[in-house]
């Protein structure tokens, strides 16, 4: 009498082996290590930033001679050594607060507090005003 024979395969996908179960600590390991890069990630970059925002925006205002309305800050990184500036945007708008009487954008280091370039624009637009030549295009002579 032939007896029935098991199967030497318990899964069809893995031969031999039935699929681990997902245990807890896994998991929670990673979890742990994610939060921890994290945190040190964020400590040295805070690290780095020794001026705050309103530093950079009274270093900024020395810079200019005209009364800024507006300001916009951002924080940048730039070079190859991933250097830390805050780039501060002033400006004052022009009546009709469409285009700019002035604009200037101040890169200030944000470890020493430092000027690093100084960016004014010198072609504003301003309502009311003629053109210039290379924006009226070329000049025909008679």
């Amino acid at each position: 009498m032939a007896q029935p024979t098991e199967s030497k395969y318990r899964h069809a996908v893995y031969p031999g082996k039935l699929p681990r179960r997902i245990t807890w600590k896994p998991v929670l390991a990673i979890i742990v290590l994610v939060a921890v890069t994290y945190a040190v990630s964020q400590g040295c970059q805070a690290a780095q930033i020794r001026v705050s925002q309103t530093q950079a925006i009274a270093t900024a205002r020395e810079q200019i001679k005209f009364d800024a309305t507006r300001t916009q800050i951002r924080f940048v990184r730039s070079g190859f050594g991933a250097s830390s500036y805050w780039a501060v945007s002033l400006s004052e708008p022009a009546p009709g607060g469409l285009v700019y009487k002035n604009l200037v954008i101040v890169k200030v280091n944000a470890n020493s507090g430092q000027v690093a370039e100084v960016i004014r624009e010198k072609n504003v637009k301003e309502e009311g005003l003629a053109p210039s030549p290379a924006e009226s295009g070329p000049q025909s002579s008679p």
